[in-house]
């Protein structure tokens, strides 16, 4: 997913330096918003990630160098709301609660288990328990116990799977979500050309998402992330996205502020990471006291996830290089 996965830095830490006269970049050194590729892991059930190019760290914080392209991410903050959003439904969505419960806790091997044993040959053939095992497959690549060699293997199943889903039903939130989070992931992996080659896929993927399904908050946060990683992306993917495409589309980190927003006025803190967007989206706008006032409220969320624990460091680097604590 990572095509997207999370948002980007500018080109790199080193070009950007820790603090201006107007006010302190949103990234302290060394770290950077996630990619919303690598963005998929520990995403909430409810749509779910962006992405950059994070074939390097899965669900860490994105560095300026990459390119954004879905990547996805990502920690839920509530199993129960979580796991409707991304579903379509109840009816849809009930024979899988207890794997839907596993995800939204964060146990990633023991939801690839359950979806596997307890489900009959002919449900393995419906969209809903396709793109949820693609997901998945997906999640357990992003976790850093995973081999690297299984973790390719891993995400090209995943590929394969959510494409699978997406030709049997591309209107099922979690197919559209899912598929934007693998696609951008998996083009990362295949290298710059390929990962930049997807970048508007995945986007266009995202919005159908929001066009279909308004009140998924992840499809909106993940089109954030987007917007927040072509802004600060590095000047070589800028110039290599502009040979393939003539030029990148317009984003900004007011359009990205707006999408992170949108995501948590429709769910509120389901998940940390958004509001850590948020507030690197305000500090950069020199919004430092809005970006505190959010940091803080982040800090009260629980770690469910490696990402959210991830998310809870960057809270506390970013609060110290920018003086707020």
């Amino acid at each position: 997913m990572n095509l997207l996965r999370r948002g980007v830095r500018p080109a790199s830490s080193s070009l950007r330096r820790w603090g201006s006269t107007r006010t302190r970049s949103a990234h302290p050194p060394g770290t950077g918003l996630l990619t919303a590729a690598a963005a998929a892991r520990s995403a909430p059930l409810s749509g779910t990630r962006l992405l950059t190019a994070a074939a390097a760290t899965r669900s860490a914080p994105l560095s300026g160098t990459r390119l954004l392209t879905a990547t996805a991410a990502a920690a839920v903050a509530t199993a129960t709301t979580a796991a409707a959003a991304e579903c379509s439904g109840g009816e849809a969505s009930a024979p899988f609660a207890a794997s839907d419960t596993l995800y939204a806790n964060g146990d990633f091997v023991a939801e690839a288990t359950a979806l596997d044993a307890e489900h009959s040959d002919v449900e393995k053939q419906r969209v809903e328990w396709i793109w949820r095992r693609a997901r998945s497959k997906y999640q357990v690549a992003s976790l850093k116990a995973t081999p690297a060699t299984e973790k390719q293997k891993l995400l090209d199943e995943a590929f394969e799977m959510i494409q699978q889903a997406s030709a049997t039903d591309d209107t099922v939130p979690g197919v559209l979500l899912w598929h934007g989070v693998i696609l951008s992931e998996w083009s990362a992996l295949q290298g710059t050309k390929v990962k930049i080659k997807h970048l508007l896929d995945v986007k266009r993927i995202w919005e159908r998402a929001v066009e279909l399904h308004p009140s998924d908050a992840s499809a909106l946060h993940f089109l954030g992330r987007w917007e927040h990683g072509i802004t600060e992306i590095d000047w070589f993917s800028r110039n290599a996205a502009n040979l393939i495409f003539g030029s990148l589309p317009p984003a900004s980190y007011e359009s990205a502020l707006a999408y992170f927003r949108r995501a948590e006025e429709i769910n509120p803190g389901f998940w940390k990471r958004n509001l850590v967007f948020i507030a690197q989206c305000e500090i950069a706008l020199g919004h430092g006291n809005t970006a505190k006032e959010i940091l803080l409220r982040a800090r009260k969320i629980e770690n469910r996830t490696e990402e959210d624990v991830e998310s809870s460091e960057l809270i506390e680097k970013i609060m110290k290089y920018q003086g707020f604590d």
